[in-house]
């Protein structure tokens, strides 16, 4: 019965701290990250590398952003002119800069959340 008591104590602890506020923190840092990557990458100057789309007016570069909530998180643009970068069209080939932002910097993510959460619940 000592091992179910102490079960029992081990969750209601769990239920007292803030879980879900350290994880949307978590979240919304990774977020941030990925969203700062993907600027990163649309800051080459005509005549770079052009697997991504490049700095010519800073329009589709201003126009990335990122919502958080909870877990949840989206990183993408509010320009039009992003969807055919990202997919390519008949005269385009693809230049994907937001999913391939977010999978290069996925492991290292998860490891990054890992860490700071069990920071977080070692302070506790």
């Amino acid at each position: 019965m000592s091992a179910v008591r102490g079960l029992r104590e081990a969750i209601a602890r769990l239920d007292r701290l803030a879980v879900p506020d350290a994880l949307a923190a978590q979240t919304a840092e990774a977020a941030a990250a990925v969203e700062r990557n993907v600027i990163e990458s649309l800051s080459h100057p005509p005549g770079s590398e052009h697997e991504t789309p490049w700095l010519e007016n800073g329009s589709l570069r201003n126009s990335v952003g990122y919502d958080a909530q909870g877990t949840d998180a989206v990183i993408g643009s509010s320009s039009d002119v992003a969807v055919y970068q990202e997919l390519g069209t008949p005269n385009i080939p693809p230049r994907p800069f937001l999913g391939s932002a977010a999978a290069t910097m996925a492991g290292d993510l998860v490891t990054t959340m890992a860490a700071n959460l069990a920071r977080w619940l070692a302070e506790r």
